[in-house]
């Protein structure tokens, strides 16, 4: 009997062995599903992450592209063909009086140039018996036109380059010349262009003064009728007229 019991007890403890050890691998097993179920989850998450990312790169791609300033050539094409029409003129700054003038042509591209003198034939010296001559040859180019109102442009002077150093002095065939300033387009800041249908009583006294039209009341047109340049700084205006063979 007592070896029976024996018996019985060592199976028992055989038995609780084995439940035990069944008992440790599901655990094990079901720690092990669960850490691969959030991995998988954080796997998941990291790629919805990168997603969204791209998403919200593309996103602000699209709304940058929806504010970028759309460019247009209107204003290039319009400058184009403002200097077109001036390229055709003379321009002409003179007291009306006297022999001093500045005159200047201005290219399709922008740039001009010209030449002031102003002749004193009074003033004579040993060395220049004919008179002493003011002169000033010049280069330069205008920056695009802008457009203020319907008859006006401004420009500004993007450089000028003078043939003479001023104030050098030479003489040449008893002529005394004394190199200076371009009178009239020197101390330039801005240059306001003036169209042929400009209102003359709209336009400064400054310009108005210089072109024949200083007297408002006995005013015959209504409107400029040619094409004018302003130097707003030195109240200095230019008329001007057509060049030979053009229309």
């Amino acid at each position: 009997m007592m070896k029976k019991y024996l018996e019985f007890e060592k199976n028992l403890n055989k038995l609780k062995m084995l439940l035990l050890t069944a008992a440790c691998s599901t655990v094990l097993l079901f720690t092990g599903c669960q850490s691969q179920d959030e991995s998988s989850n954080n796997v998941y998450i990291e790629t919805n992450q990168s997603v969204d990312d791209k998403t919200t790169e593309n996103d602000e791609s699209d709304v940058a592209e929806d504010i970028t300033p759309t460019v247009t050539e209107d204003s290039s094409e319009e400058s184009t063909v403002l200097f077109s029409d001036l390229s055709k003129y003379q321009f002409v700054f003179a007291s009306g009086v006297g022999a001093w003038q500045t005159m200047l042509t201005i290219n399709e591209d922008g740039i001009f140039a010209g030449e002031y003198y102003d002749s004193e034939m009074g003033t004579v010296g040993e060395d220049y018996p004919n008179g002493v001559v003011y002169s000033s040859t010049f280069e330069g180019k205008f920056t695009e036109p802008k457009k203020v109102n319907d008859y006006t442009y401004s420009v500004l002077i993007e450089y000028i380059n003078l043939e003479k150093e001023v104030e050098n002095e030479e003489i040449i065939d008893g002529i005394k010349y004394i190199y200076s300033e371009p009178n009239g387009i020197n101390d330039a800041k801005e240059i306001l262009i003036y169209t042929p249908e400009a209102p003359v009583k709209e336009l400064p006294e400054g310009f108005r003064s210089w072109t024949r039209f200083v007297d408002l009341d006995d005013l015959k047109d209504e409107y400029l009728g040619f094409y004018g340049l302003y130097n707003v700084e030195t109240e200095s205006g230019f008329s001007s007229y057509k060049l030979d063979g053009e229309e």
